[in-house]
This record gives C-alpha cells, sequence and structure tokens, in this order.
C-alpha cells in the first residue's frame, strides 16, 4: 500500500513496516524501479 501525505512525501506501509519511498512520486517511483533500499519507519 502506498500513501502520500500533505507535503506529497510518498510511503509504503506493509506488514514489515512503514517506509520512506522518496520526497515527491518521482522519487518514489525512481526508488520501485531501481530497487533502492528505502529507509525504514518503524517496524512491525
Amino acid at each position: 500500500m502506498l500513501a502520500i501525505d500533505t507535503e506529497g512525501r510518498v510511503y509504503s506501509i506493509d506488514h514489515t513496516g512503514d517506509w520512506f519511498l522518496g520526497q515527491d512520486i518521482d522519487e518514489a517511483l525512481a526508488t520501485l524501479v531501481t530497487g533502492t533500499q528505502p529507509p525504514r519507519l518503524t517496524s512491525a
């Protein structure tokens, strides 16, 4: 599941935790397409 906050930052939320994908949708898509490990915000 992807979530976007009011500032446009993009997060991935799943059973393993919350992940910060990027400051905007372009950065988030680049993170997902390249397979870069995003920083974890929380753990499950």
